[in-house]
């Protein structure tokens, strides 16, 4: 139906407007361009990250661009200005999810560095930090820093948050940061988590092509 951009090298990242008139998209050339799907022309070109774009997401309302890099900087912008409102700085490694709550007022992150943070879209503070949401197992021999990375996260209907790591887990958090639930994804490590529609499965995708389906 469409094709857009023309990008030189890989696309990481990419979101569509909730009205269907715009899509950005970033990736190794650490900028966002934002394009319009009925011409493919460009409506705004946004040059701040200085790392790798790797996580992008609109909010609900389309007033709100979220975009990350392979850094662990994290930015909010107009989209009707192209303007940033609000620079996020917390996580130290790469952020590799994004997501809105259905309110547009809370965004999450979710980071290598194994933090996962509920951000205020309007003062731009954390208001939940957990800091190693997804702690990996440590294997009888093992020395080291194991990866802690947390690889994406996403609201339900009801503000609960999924979330995937590389401890090959799955798990579920309420409004206010406290695991819900856990669900063992291995012997993969997932990839991409998305709720259903009435907020009663969710399902994961792991590196090994598996696509899982959970219960709350």
């Amino acid at each position: 139906m469409a094709k857009l951009g023309d990008e030189i090298d890989t696309i990481i990242a990419a979101d569509w407007s909730p009205d269907q008139r715009s899509v950005a998209l970033g990736g190794s050339g650490k900028v966002v361009k934002i394009l319009s799907t009925t011409d493919g022309s460009l409506i705004h070109r946004l040059e701040k990250h200085t790392d790798w774009v790797t996580a992008i997401s609109y909010s609900p309302d389309g007033t709100r661009l979220a975009t990350a890099d392979r850094a662990g900087a994290i930015h909010l912008w107009d989209t009707k200005t192209g303007g940033i409102v609000l620079n996020l700085a917390e996580h130290k490694s790469a952020v590799r999810g994004l997501d809105w709550r259905g309110d547009s007022r809370m965004l999450v992150s979710a980071g290598e560095d194994g933090h996962l943070i509920w951000w205020g879209a309007t003062d731009g503070f954390p208001a939940i930090n957990l800091s190693n949401a997804h702690p990996p197992a440590r294997p009888a021999g093992t020395f080291g820093t194991i990866p802690s990375g947390i690889l994406a996260a996403r609201f339900d209907a009801k503000g609960n948050l999924i979330s995937a790591g590389r401890d090959r887990t799955v798990r579920y958090w309420s409004p206010d940061g406290k695991q819900i639930n856990s669900f063992d994804n291995k012997p993969s490590i997932p990839l991409s988590v998305v709720v259903s529609h009435d907020g009663q499965t969710f399902m994961s995708g792991d590196a090994d092509g598996n696509v899982q389906f959970w219960k709350p």
